[in-house]
């Protein structure tokens, strides 16, 4: 596990705690002593260099539709890590537009508008 200081160093934070559970933002926050804010600024800045590795092993509590966007916007294919909730059209339409194999983590509901395009 890799941890800097420094806000355009990747920070890779843990998914799951020692019983294997999700890990929460107040149970991170403990770990590193940082503010929620702060460790999404982290994310961010780690997803721009390493976008699609990044959200693979993000915890989903700390995952926002700007992390989600600028995933897809370097890799498409990190769509199928992004939660339901953040699958708009606009960060689909990204992710298809990068990579045309994400086509198949679009909702079905978001293809049918696809298709009409």
């Amino acid at each position: 596990m890799k941890h800097a200081n420094l806000p355009d160093d990747p920070i890779m934070f843990p998914k799951y705690d020692r019983d294997g559970e999700p890990m929460t933002i107040p149970m991170l926050q403990d770990v590193f002593g940082m503010t929620e804010e702060a460790m999404k600024e982290n994310c961010l800045a780690a997803v721009k260099k390493e976008g699609f590795a990044i959200l693979l092993v993000m915890p989903e509590s700390l995952k926002t539709a700007k992390i989600c966007l600028s995933a897809v916007q370097d890799n498409g294919l990190a769509l199928e890590f992004v939660p339901e909730e953040f699958k708009t059209m606009e960060i689909c339409t990204a992710a298809v537009h990068n990579r045309a194999e994400a086509m198949e983590f679009v909702p079905k509901t978001l293809k049918t508008a696809f298709l009409k395009k």
